[in-house]
């Protein structure tokens, strides 16, 4: 329950704009039209923007459930230069967070601690990851009844995005996976 907390301080410390609330703004708006504007204004020559285009830093605060749908939006939107993606552990199991070396603890969310981070992201070696795109098919019954199935619980690092087909005859579940 540190989202608001965490938020609130981020937004003093930085340009409110450069902060997005992702119950508020889909992470892909967001970015798609970032990355419109600083191609436009690198194509009319202004300096800031590349270095704005070469420096950009991504923090994502949550659990591995939303670590691993920024990861996918990012993913998804083949950036030519897509940023580094620091990950703020807010979840019950912090995986991801913890797998990529920024710990399992929830971080503190007063102001000195989240320049401290900030330091860490911005000197922060970049590693690359593996990932994925699964497209998970499972047959219907050919005899008896068809009853709807509660879905599988998936780990938090497989995140369900959306159905490929209604129409076909087979069950059709599109995940990202982050490794």
């Amino acid at each position: 329950q540190l989202g608001s907390s965490l938020i609130k301080t981020y937004r003093e410390l930085l340009n409110e704009a450069q902060v997005i609330d992702l119950s508020e703004e889909a992470p892909d708006k967001v970015l798609q039209r970032l990355y419109v504007n600083v191609e436009r204004l690198k194509m009319e020559g202004d300096i800031l923007a590349v270095q704005i285009w070469r420096t950009m830093r991504l923090i994502v605060a949550g659990g591995d459930g939303t670590a691993s749908w920024l990861l996918g939006v990012v993913s998804d939107l083949k950036l030519s230069h897509p940023p580094p993606i620091a990950t703020v552990p807010l979840g019950t199991g912090n995986n991801l967070p913890f797998s990529f070396g920024w710990g399992k603890k929830n971080p503190s969310t007063d102001q000195e601690a989240v320049k401290l981070f900030l330091g860490l992201v911005k000197h922060a070696k970049e590693i690359k990851i593996d990932s994925w795109h699964l497209i998970l098919r499972m047959r219907a019954p050919k005899e008896g009844p068809c009853e709807p199935i509660a879905p599988l619980e998936l780990p938090h690092s497989l995140h369900a995005f959306h159905r490929v087909s209604s129409g076909d005859s087979h069950d059709v579940v599109s995940m990202y996976l982050c490794k």
